[in-house]
């Protein structure tokens, strides 16, 4: 069951990056002579895809080594180990600075609102 749930998260996610490729080599291409546009979109996605599947192979046969190769501080840690710590890494950095970058704007919005407008400014 964990790995038909896995299988569709792959899967929505791999859709929703496709469409997102889609939509760029798309804009990319639109700047292009027109003749040459099709071209372009096609070879795009040719590379995208290839791109795609050649890094899922690499991730797959890397989650595939969990063989213990070093151990730091006691912890034994295999190739899937490290994908999964470099993931979360990613993930919690991610996250620390778009919550940051939201909270510095609510600040800011937070802080114009209490102003009171200048004597120079449009508000009227």
């Amino acid at each position: 069951m964990e790995a038909i749930a896995a299988l569709i998260a792959l899967t929505a996610m791999e859709i929703v990056l496709g469409i997102d490729n889609v939509v760029f080599i798309a804009i990319v291409a639109s700047k292009l002579p027109a003749e040459k546009q099709l071209r372009a979109r096609l070879f795009g996605l040719a590379i995208a895809l290839l791109l795609r599947l050649g890094l899922l192979f690499t991730l797959k046969w890397l989650m595939g080594l969990t063989k213990p190769f070093v151990t730091i501080a006691g912890v034994p840690l295999s190739g899937k180990s490290i994908i999964l710590l470099l993931g979360g890494l990613f993930s919690s950095g991610k996250a620390h600075t778009k919550s940051e970058a939201s909270w510095k704007e609510l600040s800011r919005s937070e802080k114009l609102k209490r102003c009171p407008p200048s004597l120079g400014s449009s508000h009227k």
